[in-house]
């Protein structure tokens, strides 16, 4: 597909909250099913050079959430809707908008140091909530 050649399938998945063990959920996955379990982190991502401000208006069941990034090379701000029931997340903004973003999203990246975060991965091991489903 990325090649824009034919293929001879298309993938199915869904997310593991989405589908009901048992038989059905057995034969969806025997004619090839992908279930995706989300997992944390087991990384964090620090950015000493860059202050992060998040703020979060509630209102009527939905959160709007607004990001502001100061990097050495300017500010990037991004905003994103949540709702309750946890739908979709709408994204009214994103980081980059165009050319004049360049300087500081590359600062933003450059800035980024990478640390282990294994523990949030032990806990939930340790609560058995963490298994294999194909």
């Amino acid at each position: 597909m990325l090649r824009k050649e034919p293929v001879d399938r298309i993938p199915f998945t869904a997310y593991e909250n989405k589908v009901i063990p048992g038989r059905s959920e057995r034969e969806l996955r025997n004619d090839g099913l992908c279930i995706v379990q989300r997992y944390p982190n087991f990384y964090r991502v620090s950015t000493p050079s860059c202050r992060t401000e998040v703020f979060r208006m509630c209102e009527n069941g939905r959160a709007t959430v607004r990001t502001r990034v100061e990097t050495p090379k300017g500010v990037l701000t991004a905003s994103r809707v949540e709702t309750d029931s946890g739908g979709p997340v709408w994204h009214g903004e994103r980081f980059f908008s165009g050319p004049g973003d360049y300087a500081a999203l590359k600062a933003y990246v450059q800035d980024q140091t990478y640390l282990a975060g294994y523990e949030a991965v032990r806990r939930l091991m340790r609560s058995k909530t963490l298994h294999t489903v194909c």
